[in-house]
């Protein structure tokens, strides 16, 4: 396929392109530290002021010299970017995992939707207290209805409690 210039920094599992209903696509995408950063043409032209910490995957991926052992992928977090309300411009969902744990996850998360104002991306709403670290989301938006938000939310466990990993489904907003 076509080869896609990523903007340097940019993780191959850390953006999403995104229609705006501007012309031409948008690529939002994570930094390092977890801000949401807009780019516009390679250019960045908005930055977050918080921080949105997803469940951190690793994904192992088998390379060709068995030699040199398996390669370690970390995904930060997922950017689902998907028309909401129906008004031909994507919003932006993403969770922001609060409380991290030194060996485990987060004790709860939530998930965040922006739209972009055309100079920004504001929040428009948000589901809360998620009792876990969101680890990885799918959304759909069709037809007339809420947008069901299904999320692989994990649970540290404890001194008398197993670690634990659920599929849990929300609503979003209803689709005018």
């Amino acid at each position: 396929g076509t080869e896609i210039p990523l903007p340097a920094g940019v993780g191959l599992y850390d953006f999403s392109f995104v229609n705006f209903g501007e012309p031409g696509l948008f690529l939002v995408a994570f930094d390092e530290r977890g801000h949401v950063l807009v780019y516009s043409k390679g250019t960045v032209i908005w930055k977050s002021v918080e921080r949105y910490q997803g469940g951190e995957t690793e994904v192992v991926l088998p390379v060709a010299n068995a030699d040199k052992g398996d390669l370690k992928v970390k995904i930060k977090g997922k950017i689902l970017a998907l028309d909401i309300d129906g008004d031909g411009k994507d919003e932006i969902i993403l969770p922001r995992n609060i409380g991290g744990t030194l060996f485990g996850w987060a004790k709860a998360s939530e998930l965040h939707t922006l739209g972009w104002t055309g100079a920004r991306l504001e929040q428009e709403w948000e589901i809360k207290d998620i009792p876990g670290a969101v680890l990885d989301l799918q959304a759909t938006a069709s037809g007339k209805g809420p947008t069901q938000i299904l999320t692989l939310v994990g649970s540290s466990g404890g001194l008398f409690k197993k670690k634990s990993v659920q599929l849990m489904v929300y609503s979003g907003r209803q689709r005018e």
